[in-house]
């Protein structure tokens, strides 16, 4: 595990979450069951604004396969670590109170979109 990351410890972790990359630049969260990963990415900001500093950010994303293609949905864009550590843990947390009403990513895109869950 990485020391740069103050990642959820996998006994925090919802059921059938784990952590399956973590590298300065990039952590990635996948449901076993599900075939769903949410994964924090360092990119590049667009615009850049040079005034404010900012060369990096983070995007939140999630990604998922429906039959042969794969899809990944921008969740959220934050400019800090911490922020993207946040939106992490609150889309966990609502995956695992919902999780009952989650068949298929379908549904996860659905859950993440509803207006109780929005995480942008």
């Amino acid at each position: 595990m990485s020391v740069e990351w103050d990642s959820l410890q996998d006994d925090l972790l919802p059921p059938g979450w784990a952590v399956v990359s973590m590298t300065p630049d990039e952590v990635v969260y996948r449901h076993t069951d599900l075939g769903l990963s949410v994964e924090g990415v360092c990119v590049d900001p667009e615009p850049t604004d040079a005034k404010l500093g900012i060369d990096r950010c983070w995007e939140l994303r999630l990604r998922y396969a429906i039959g042969e293609c794969t899809a990944t949905d921008v969740l959220a864009r934050v400019s800090t670590r911490a922020d993207l550590q946040t939106e992490l843990r609150s889309i966990l947390d609502a995956f695992h109170r919902r999780l009952p009403d989650i068949s298929d990513p379908i549904d996860a895109c659905r859950l993440l979109r509803s207006d109780d869950n929005s995480v942008s």
